[in-house]
């Protein structure tokens, strides 16, 4: 069997440091090895983590140092210096108490001895440093001398009291672990004595008292404290015919309240009393034999290889009680590792914990130590529900738990405004905060008169613009007044007014002001000529050859007159009146000619031939929301749903956001979907897009097809996203209905987690749907929309905005056009998910569902 060892026979003792597993072994008085050398050595070993260190081989030393004799006992103290490895104690046999400095045996400067007395005049039976108060170290030897020595304040020694009479030869000590000052004290009469520091005085003895003393009672070769009871303690038999372990409980004294037995064959020599789990008492004696108790039973739950001779001192180590030492006659210091398995696992089982550590796992218990047992544990079960224990407790809880109870909150109220048609009032909720612009324009897609409201939203008023117009229109007419009076003050006073004759002269020659509409009868009252016919046709003006042209019905000829005189007012008067083609040739010559000398004739152009294309292709970009507001006044039918998602498309590919006004303007879910999945950061922000697309889709009645090919798979998978959080939030109808906008051949070929939470949601009372389904699901829609019929698939046809209300063309008063109405219908959402169902952890925080949100 491959563990690790030190070949010596010698009383060992644990260094305190739990990352730095260090031992030390001093050479044993009472033994001789095969060279009959009488020198005694100190000596501090290493283990190493070398699993190609064979059984053959034993530790070698890292430090060691001369003492003047052999040791009974050896004790190592914890230090508070982070670079100090404590003080090791030895009681040697010939009644010295001698103190090193640990760290200096390993680097060899001095000083290497602390202290050295020859206060006791027999060899040392007990010795061990308080476990509370590391300065203080307790010895006892011969004739019942028992001192306790203070390091720190040079070694100074006093008793513990009057030398009791009932101790004869002190064979063991033990400090009490929850009360500093109380220690017992164990001897060879069979008397255990336990001592009050404070008082300075034995409070009890343990033993019958008349046979204390008698040749014939056996002596104690061990003792040790409860590690959690004040009162409780155990002492050990040396005696060949009753080799037992007593229990005492200090409450009654006058016998043991329990006695393991059984155990052992012969005589008991060593205890040692685990402080990390009370429930393990190791004990080793002349049998060969290592055996670890149950002592809350008496039970035995595990046992060491048996030596092949006394096995005189056995130790947990205390700072690492994974570790443990056994010191035999056999001239080996032992040392194990706990098993990580039980002693009835199967040594062929592929399943059972493999070590790597080179010792011999060889005390295998019948159940894990307090140390290596949980002290609580979780797991998430489906729908919130959170199971878990705590130390001490053997209850096991189920409690409901929701990780986000804010978002949680705020899904139930998005269903719940959905479901009362109130998604406007949700939306006024939200614009205060983020997005605020885009929650806006969803308001405004439940408006009325949603285009005229949008339009206003960009900043253009209809109303101020035409206040303007009539404010310069009156101003140009009182300008004109106040010419008119004037000039009519001035001819009044000019001696040399002209004759009435000059007065058709000055008509023509001056400039006069356009007629009101009201003066037209006004205008053409009175006689008038047509043309003069004294001119011959060869030399007749424009104005002649336009006036024959008409009389004659030849319109193109005036009109082609008219646009060569640049008369392209009179030319769109007469063009009415010839071919459709004329007046189109007009329009033509108009644009071509006019293009370049103002900003609205271009607009003018793209009016008149019912063609808004241009402007959304070319006009700079820096006027989006000019353009977007010529799309609400002009676009008609069609038209509007496909320019304004070209305009955002060319807003999109320069990075600018109002992408996403333009897109929601067309009702291009699709488009406006991808956008806001890509800012997706949390599950908070996955919730708000979620809403978003929600309000949208009840907005302009979004209906999904469900087919191939799946131009909203990431919304699906967001939407199996969003139902895994709220199936974890316990909310499991509405987390059904989200799942259920996942066409059914999408989650056939996904093939992700959808398929076990729909499995899972099916078991409850809430899901629209049964455990065994064959076909597509129709998607889940609220009440006050289950009448509509859906139209053509939304990847096949352009989404057109605002089903249910006046379509945008049709709020216009110029002009008019039918546009057909469209229904569109529900979102999806859904993405895979790598929430495990079920998360377990000991210690650790729990995840109720991974990458967004912790619970501690």
């Amino acid at each position: 069997m491959v563990y690790q060892y030190i070949e010596r026979t010698a009383i060992p003792a644990w260094g305190p440091q739990h990352a730095q597993p260090l031992i030390a072994a001093g050479t044993v008085a009472g033994a001789m090895d095969a060279t009959f050398s009488n020198t005694s050595t100190l000596e501090i070993f290493q283990l190493t983590g070398d699993k190609d260190n064979e059984s053959t081989t034993g530790l070698e030393a890292i430090g060691k140092v001369e003492a003047n004799a052999r040791f009974q006992r050896l004790a190592w103290s914890t230090s508070s210096s982070s670079d100090s490895l404590g003080v090791l104690a030895g009681g040697l046999e010939n009644g010295d108490i001698t103190a090193w400095n640990a760290s200096s045996i390993l680097s060899g400067d001095e000083p290497l001895v602390l202290h050295t007395s020859a206060a006791h005049t027999g060899a040392v039976g007990g010795l061990a440093f308080n476990p509370s108060a590391p300065n203080l170290l307790a010895s006892g030897s011969s004739n019942g001398e028992v001192f306790v020595w203070d390091i720190v304040s040079d070694f100074k020694s006093y008793s513990p009291g009057p030398r009791s009479q009932r101790l004869d030869t002190v064979t063991d000590l033990s400090w009490n672990n929850q009360v500093h000052h109380i220690l017992a004290t164990a001897s060879s009469s069979g008397a255990l004595v336990v001592w009050d520091l404070r008082a300075r005085r034995d409070v009890i003895t343990l033993g019958n008292a008349g046979a204390i003393g008698q040749q014939t009672r056996p002596g104690i070769s061990a003792t040790e404290w409860n590690p959690l009871s004040a009162t409780q303690l155990v002492t050990a038999s040396a005696d060949d015919t009753n080799p037992v372990i007593s229990l005492w409980d200090l409450r009654n004294a006058q016998a043991p309240s329990q006695t393991l037995g059984g155990g052992h064959q012969r005589g008991i020599l060593s205890l040692s009393w685990c402080r990390k789990d009370a429930g393990l008492l190791l004990s080793s004696g002349k049998d060969n034999r290592t055996v670890c108790w149950n002592p809350n039973d008496g039970s035995i739950v595990g046992e060491l290889p048996p030596s092949s001779n006394w096995v005189y001192d056995v130790q947990w180590n205390q700072a690492n009680p994974n570790l443990l030492s056994a010191a035999s006659f056999d001239g080996r210091v032992s040392l194990y590792e706990l098993s990580r398995q039980g002693p009835d696992t199967p040594a062929e089982d592929p399943f059972a914990p493999q070590s790597s550590s080179p010792f011999a796992p060889s005390l295998s218990l019948k159940k894990p130590p307090k140390w290596l047992a949980r002290p609580c544990g979780a797991a998430f079960g489906f729908g919130g529900q959170l199971v878990h224990f705590g130390q001490g407790n053997s209850l096991v809880n189920i409690t409901e738990f929701v990780a986000e109870p804010e978002l949680a909150a705020q899904a139930q109220q998005l269903e719940d405004m959905l479901d009362a048609n109130q998604a406007a009032e949700l939306c006024k909720e939200r614009a205060g905060g983020e997005d605020e612009k885009s929650w806006q324009v969803l308001q405004i897609l439940f408006e009325e008169d949603a285009r005229d409201k949008l339009v206003k939203f960009l900043g253009f008023d209809k109303d101020q613009v035409k206040t303007r117009i009539q404010d310069i229109v009156e101003k140009e007419k009182e300008e004109e007044e106040v010419k008119a009076d004037v000039k009519e003050e001035e001819e009044s006073d000019n001696p040399f007014e002209s004759s009435p004759a000059d007065a058709d002269d000055d008509f023509f020659s001056k400039q006069q002001p356009l007629p009101q509409v009201d003066d037209l009868q006004v205008a053409f009252s009175g006689a008038f000529s047509l043309y003069d016919k004294a001119k011959d046709i060869g030399a007749e003006d424009a104005d002649g050859l336009i006036t024959r042209a008409i009389l004659l019905g030849d319109i193109e000829a005036a009109v082609t007159l008219c646009i060569e005189q640049e008369r392209f007012a009179d030319a769109l008067i007469l063009a009415p009146y010839g071919s459709p083609e004329l007046a189109q040739r007009v329009q033509k010559q108009y644009f071509a000619k006019r293009a370049q000398q103002a900003p609205y004739v271009r607009l003018l152009h793209a009016i008149a031939t019912n063609d808004l294309s241009d402007v959304v292709a070319n006009a700079d970009l820096a006027e989006w929301d000019e353009v977007l507001a010529l799309l609400c006044t002009y676009a008609q039918g069609d038209q509007f749903s496909t320019l304004c998602d070209a305009l955002g498309q060319r807003l999109q590919q320069v990075g600018d956001s109002n992408a996403v006004l333009c897109y929601l303007a067309s009702g291009s879910l699709d488009r406006v979907a991808g956008i806001w999945i890509a800012e997706k950061k949390d599950i908070r922000s996955l919730h708000t897009l979620v809403e978003k697309v929600a309000v949208f889709r009840n907005a302009v009645q979004f209906v999904d097809s469900g087919e191939p090919p799946f131009v909203l798979a990431p919304l699906y998978d967001c939407y199996v996203e969003y139902a895994e959080f709220l199936a974890a939030q316990g909310l499991f109808a509405i987390a059904a209905k989200y799942l259920d906008r996942v066409p059914a051949d999408y989650r056939q070929a996904a093939k992700d987690s959808a398929a076990v939470l729909r499995y899972r949601l099916s078991l409850t009372s809430v899901a629209p749907w049964t455990t065994v389904q064959v076909g597509p699901v129709a998607p889940a829609q609220p009440a006050h929309q289950q009448q509509q019929q859906p139209s053509q698939s939304f990847a096949q046809q352009p989404p057109q905005p605002f089903a249910q209300q006046q379509p945008f063309a049709q709020q216009q008063q110029q002009p008019p056009a039918q546009q057909q109405q469209q229904a569109y219908g529900g979102y999806p959402q859904a993405y895979p998910s790598t929430m495990p169902a079920v998360q377990q952890y000991a210690g650790q925080p729990a995840q109720a569902y991974p990458g967004y949100s912790n619970v501690g």
